[in-house]
């Protein structure tokens, strides 16, 4: 089962989420669960320095330990950009800056960038011990945030899922560790003919 937060602003006209700082509201997410994965929809990259949104991917990392799912976007409502004194004209070019910075700070020991708005020298990253960490499927289905087996046993355990939590929302990623194009696109098949139906029609919790 998954968590996901809508980033980032009071959204004045379209209040499609109302927690401004996702950051703060995961980290305390953290904390009253353990089995479900977490993760912001989407960090608005033009709104963020990348050093400190680097550090603060790391610290959910750590406390959600591993089950931190990090979502990146580059907001697409000019008027929001406009709240925050950008035009919305330049946050594209923003948004590839900022997520070359991140995923570089994310993936080297050792940050060093030079770009038109942000410039780091040699930055040391100290702080990507799970980030870092390669998955591992059995432990992950252990934990019961992994779901894997024939159709009717995926239909199975998302339905009993579905009925201890009483969600309506529903999120699956179907391709991990590893896992070939291939092999993910036999996943999604299987999903979509022998299990997607099945979940369609449960009744909504509380009908």
């Amino acid at each position: 089962m998954d968590l996901v937060i809508f980033d980032h602003l009071d959204r004045r006209e379209a209040p499609l989420g109302l927690a401004p700082v996702p950051g703060i509201f995961l980290a305390a997410a953290t904390q009253r669960t353990r089995r479900i994965r977490l993760g912001p929809c989407v960090y608005c990259l033009p709104l963020y320095n990348p050093l400190r949104l680097i550090e603060e991917v790391c610290m959910l990392d750590q406390l959600s330990r591993g089950r931190f799912d990090f979502g990146v976007g580059r907001g697409i409502v000019p008027y929001e950009m406009a709240y925050f004194d950008l035009h919305h004209l330049e946050t594209e070019e923003i948004y590839l800056e900022v997520l070359e910075v991140v995923l570089e700070g994310l993936t080297s020991d050792v940050l060093d960038h030079r770009g038109p708005r942000y410039t780091y020298r040699k930055v040391p990253e100290r702080y990507r011990e799970l980030w870092e960490r390669k998955p591992d499927f059995d432990e992950a289905r252990q934990r019961g945030i992994a779901i894997a087996g024939t159709p009717a046993r995926v239909r199975e355990e998302i339905e009993r899922e579905i009925a201890a939590s009483g969600c309506s929302y529903f999120v699956c990623r179907l391709m991990f560790g590893d896992m070939s194009e291939g092999e993910a696109a036999a996943s999604i098949d299987l999903f979509t003919a022998e299990v997607m139906p099945h979940l369609a029609a449960l009744a909504p919790p509380g009908a």
